[in-house]
């Protein structure tokens, strides 16, 4: 079992209202739509919705580590490295109504449903010798990707533990990132949390990150991403262009609530217009993206830095032509720049 001992937290510098600010900032206002998990012909109706929200998840920061040092060495407040890439993925666990009981338990009752989103982003070192990192976005988002799926429960869960399934069945909305619309940091709170993987389960083994050594802290990010695509027999009165607001509640390491991914899917879908009612992924339904964290999840050379992530998502009231907007709190990558160097200098536990 892989449960040690819990990560040796040090105080946040976000407080309760800072951090919740910040999600909700750069988001429009949330407004109901009509959703139908099963679409055109199946056993659900279009209900009105307003939230959606996602069992804990996974997080890879691809190459973030290799933008940590960049952001080390640099040494300032005003620096910032060259972008890295964030995959997600998470199964949907509930769609909520306005009044807020749940309208459908996602695989009881109706079908599954999941996210997988990829985006570039960079890192700011708050100040010198800080060990809170801000991300905005990258210039160039080409290549990003918010993909919704829909799936009969005979086809099973996606699992976390090996990221197999969360691109199973019927592709129902895309939408690309707008840059420029991260908003977000992570405070590091210890450089020595114990293993990646502390939720109580066994280890997989050397190719697995479960049993890797962790840095530990917290943050949130939100961002925006555009509509481009979406199937109408699941969405009736969602349009290309449409915003989406996507908010995360923990972002954060080790890993306690979920099992870290062995394998990610690190292209968007590219092909046919979805139509009515949605289509295959073009992007291939096996994941192939392996987490490569090195000998520490966070310091040294990595290359890549691996998150627990929970978030929920809700469509913005008033669409914006070409914009869709996503909030992650979870994956807070890069804040672990300063860490590093805290560590360094020989202090393996700061605080803000």
């Amino acid at each position: 079992m892989l449960r040690t001992r819990q990560p040796r937290w040090t105080s946040l510098i976000w407080s309760a209202a800072a951090l919740s600010a910040l999600i909700w900032a750069p988001s429009a206002r949330a407004a109901p739509i009509l959703f139908d998990p099963d679409g055109a012909g199946g056993t659900t109706t279009p209900t009105t919705v307003n939230e959606f929200a996602n069992a804990t998840g996974n997080a890879l920061a691809i190459g973030a580590q290799a933008a940590i040092n960049t952001v080390q060495t640099t040494g300032t407040g005003t620096g910032t490295t060259t972008p890295f890439f964030t995959i997600y993925q998470a199964r949907i666990e509930s769609v909520n109504t306005p009044a807020g009981p749940q309208a459908f338990v996602p695989g009881f009752g109706s079908n599954l449903l999941t996210v997988v989103a990829g985006f570039f982003e960079t890192a700011t070192v708050s100040s010198p010798g800080s060990n809170t990192v801000t991300f905005s976005s990258a210039v160039s988002q080409a290549g990003s990707f918010f993909e919704i799926y829909s799936e009969a429960p005979a086809g099973g869960f996606a699992s976390e533990e090996t990221g197999q399934g969360y691109r199973d069945g019927t592709l129902i909305l895309k939408a690309e990132h707008v840059p420029n619309t991260i908003a977000g940091g992570f405070n590091a709170g210890t450089t020595a949390a114990g293993p990646v993987d502390q939720n109580a389960t066994p280890a997989d083994g050397a190719a697995n990150p479960d049993a890797v050594p962790s840095v530990g802290g917290g943050g949130g990010t939100s961002l925006t991403f555009r509509v481009t695509d979406v199937a109408s027999a699941y969405f009736p009165n969602i349009l290309v262009g449409s915003t989406l607001a996507f908010f995360s509640t923990t972002n954060a390491l080790p890993f306690s609530r979920a099992e870290p991914s062995d394998a990610f899917y690190p292209v968007a879908d590219t092909g046919t217009p979805l139509g009515v009612n949605g289509r295959a992924t073009n992007a291939g339904t096996t994941p192939t993206q392996i987490p490569a964290l090195g000998a520490i999840n966070g310091l040294g050379t990595g290359p890549d830095v691996i998150f627990e992530s929970r978030a929920s998502f809700s469509f913005s009231a008033v669409p914006e032509p070409g914009t869709v907007s996503m909030a992650l709190t979870g994956i807070g990558l890069t804040s672990l720049a300063a860490l590093r160097r805290r560590r360094l200098a020989g202090d393996t536990a700061t605080t803000a």
